[in-house]
């Protein structure tokens, strides 16, 4: 009779600890900035590097950010597998954010690059990444000088 109780308490410890163990390893995710090409007139690719600095594997479900320079809002950006990106332990892997460029607001954000002309341009992109079935919000800039 107390054996099933005791099996059935092992069971739960053990699946609390494999649950545990990827929310600890979605929360030590570092998200950096790697570059911009261009794909159109209307969309651009925005890298950047997942890096996974814990010892379980991680599964990238998801990322849906914004993205916006100098802060003007220019566009949306998302990664959205077939199947989940899979990081190994302590490793990293470049992702590639597709944009799709705001036609509304980029008016705004280039009047505001004539009148207001400056050598320096900073990136944010703000968004969610879905990994393990957590989601983790993330926020990483650039800034580059001509």
């Amino acid at each position: 009779m107390k054996i099933p109780g005791i099996a059935i308490l092992a069971v739960g410890a053990g699946v609390l600890y494999y649950f545990s163990q990827l929310g600890v390893a979605g929360a030590t995710v570092n998200f950096v900035f790697q570059g911009v090409n261009f794909k159109s007139l209307s969309s651009l690719g925005v890298t950047i590097m997942v890096q996974n600095v814990s010892n379980a594997p991680l599964n990238l479900e998801a990322v849906s950010a914004d993205i916006s320079l100098n802060g003007d809002y220019i566009g949306n950006a998302s990664f959205f597998p077939v199947t989940p990106a899979r990081i190994g332990p302590t490793s990293q892997m470049p992702v590639e954010l597709i944009v799709n460029l705001s036609l509304l607001s980029l008016p705004g954000t280039v009047r505001d690059l004539i009148e207001h002309p400056t050598s320096q341009f900073t990136a944010l992109v703000k968004g969610n990444a879905n990994i393990n079935n957590l989601v983790i919000p993330f926020s990483v800039d650039q800034t580059v000088s001509i």
